[in-house]
């Protein structure tokens, strides 16, 4: 299973859209085979330490070879695809941004 960590400064209008974005691409690839955990770092400041995160937006693959994302989530195909993660030709990842 493919584990996932969003972390965020706050919970925010524009957080809530990046998080329901990627819900809908990761389950375009994986159906109900991944996790997607939303951790806020102003609460859990010692998970972002943990995981080597030091901005947010911040997207980590956790699975080996362990990947982070951050910055810019306006274009959720690029955000993938720089996960090595493709989404399937008759999905389109921009439905939900």
């Amino acid at each position: 299973m493919d584990e996932f960590k969003l972390f965020i400064s706050g919970e925010t209008a524009k957080t809530d859209k990046i998080f329901s974005a990627l819900e809908f691409c990761l389950t375009a690839v994986f159906g109900d085979a991944y996790s997607l955990q939303k951790i806020d770092v102003i609460k859990n400041p010692l998970m972002a330490q943990a995981d080597g995160v030091m901005a947010t937006p911040t997207l980590v693959r956790m699975n080996p070879p362990m990947k982070r994302v951050l910055g810019d989530f306006s274009d959720m195909t690029k955000i993938l695809e720089s996960l090595n993660i493709h989404m399937p030709l008759n999905k389109d990842a921009s439905a939900k941004e």
